[in-house]
């Protein structure tokens, strides 16, 4: 790597990441305005609302960049359950939210990529390096003990800890 390319590459790396923490932070803006979106208007008001303004923005911005082409697909099948699914998963996403805590929903919504390694390795046939399996148990572990001490003060002790990845909290009443 030459001498002028390391300051390219530190910046990229720079901008990347803050990039990566711009993201995090609307994820959480959108978690916390889904949860009280929720609470305050009927399930399919809230989504109705939220598919409105990013179909709108989607599109804007999909055809200024690259014209009506955006509308023409070769496996249309494959969209529309693509949409359902998307559709079902933030349905399910802001339903839950009614049951769960905020922090709660963000960590078990934090599983998945650790869920989709293990099903792209088991369902899919897919190499996973053994680093990578390293990573996903500490992964694990760490979510483990992280509700492990959040509820290591009830009667149940640290397996109280597994209730945060398994069983829903009581309603939340506004």
């Amino acid at each position: 790597m030459s001498q002028h390319s390391a300051p390219s590459v530190h910046r990229h790396t720079l901008t990347g990441i803050g990039f990566t923490v711009l993201a995090c932070a609307c994820f959480s803006i959108l978690d916390t305005g889904s949860k009280y979106a929720g609470a305050l208007l009927p399930l399919l008001m809230a989504l109705w609302l939220r598919y409105a303004l990013q179909s709108a923005l989607t599109v804007g911005f999909g055809v200024a960049r690259h014209g009506l082409d955006i509308f023409h697909t070769r496996r249309p099948g494959f969209q529309f359950l693509r949409a359902i699914l998307f559709c079902l998963s933030n349905a399910l996403a802001m339903l839950s939210l009614r049951y769960l805590p905020l922090a709660e929903f963000t960590a078990i919504v934090a599983l998945t990529p650790l869920a989709l390694t293990l099903l792209a390795a088991l369902w899919l046939g897919q190499q996973v390096s053994p680093l990578r399996w390293v990573l996903v148990a500490l992964a694990l572990r760490a979510r483990w003990s992280s509700c492990g001490r959040a509820a290591a003060s009830s009667a149940a002790g640290p397996w109280s800890g597994l209730r945060c990845s398994c069983w829903p909290t009581p309603p939340i009443r506004f």
